[in-house]
């Protein structure tokens, strides 16, 4: 069973556009984090799959809404029960990858966010999903 300290933190991130990936794989990686990269549901899928691997907190992005991710975190979430969800919106704007969270404070970071989900301080439950505005 994973915990949930900074260097434990296993991270599905599931999101299409390349940029957003290569940006929340090095934030993360070089935080202590470790994220599992998924560009569609079928890989997400196919992370979850692993027994071995443990993934404490899925981080949906703007294809979360979709008929086919829907289903997928469906069945992630059967798999996983313990496992937090959290939707970030991300865009790209001449060059800036912009990423936010439900709820997110100005100038509060996305490592924050991620890490008092996954330490149950943002009140929200496993296998629940919450979603942020887009900035």
């Amino acid at each position: 069973m994973a915990t949930h300290t900074t260097a434990a933190l296993n991270v599905l991130v599931l999101e299409q556009e390349p940029s957003v990936l290569v940006l929340i794989a090095a934030v993360f990686s070089g935080n202590g984090m470790r994220p599992l990269l998924a560009r569609d549901a079928g890989e997400a899928l196919e992370i979850a799959r692993r027994p071995y691997v443990p993934i404490d907190l899925l981080l949906l992005g703007n294809q979360g809404l979709e008929p086919q991710t829907l289903d997928a975190v469906t069945e992630i979430c059967r798999m996983r029960p313990q496992m937090r969800i959290l939707g970030m919106s991300a865009r790209v704007e001449e060059g800036v990858i912009r990423v936010s969270l439900p709820g997110q404070v100005p100038g509060a970071s996305l490592l924050e966010g991620v890490r008092a989900v996954c330490a149950g301080r943002s009140g929200r439950q496993p296998g629940r999903i919450s979603y942020s505005e887009v900035v």
